[in-house]
């Protein structure tokens, strides 16, 4: 942690207050948590820290950047390689009692589709939305996108419905 000096000042720290993460942050670093980041295609989580530095009112959560360059191979969301210093969201999330990274790939979903498991609630698709989608139509004319389609959710295995917003 004292590689990265003192947080920043800033005077919107609401994530200090926010419930869902009291008891989270670093002692000594009061910006500073531990998150789970998803690594899909190599079926791998790991946990990771980062330095909370604004609201993402986007996504429902927080923004920041990472601290530690993650392990697990491979290091990449969508073209974005993630190692320390990289901008990610962070948000508390249905179906998780940890707080989840969002990395820019994870975050386009949030923003392009809505929808839950039916069972836990979780409501992030973690790899690209076209890749599932292509995956699931692979017979859907060139230039279709999807505008609503089920897939299985990643924390329970339930039934993800999702549609774009």
């Amino acid at each position: 942690m004292k590689h990265w000096g003192k947080p920043p000042s800033s005077d919107d720290r609401a994530w200090r207050s926010d419930p869902a993460l009291r008891g989270r942050f670093h002692p000594q670093c009061p910006d500073d948590l531990e998150g789970l980041l998803f690594f899909p295609l190599a079926r791998q989580v790991e946990r990771v820290w980062i330095r909370l530095e604004s609201v993402d009112a986007a996504i429902g959560g927080y923004a920041g950047q990472l601290l530690n360059t993650p392990h697990a191979p491979p290091a990449q969301h969508g073209s974005v390689a993630l190692a320390a210093g990289k901008p990610v969201g962070l948000r508390v999330t249905p179906g998780s009692k940890d707080p989840i990274v969002i990395p820019p790939d994870v975050r386009a979903n949030l923003l392009a589709f809505r929808g839950a498991c039916e069972a836990c609630g979780w409501d992030l698709l973690l790899e690209a939305a076209e890749s599932v989608w292509r995956r699931q139509f692979p017979d859907a004319p060139a230039g279709a996108s999807p505008v609503a389609f089920t897939t299985r959710c990643a924390m329970c295995g339930g039934t993800q419905a999702l549609e774009a917003t």
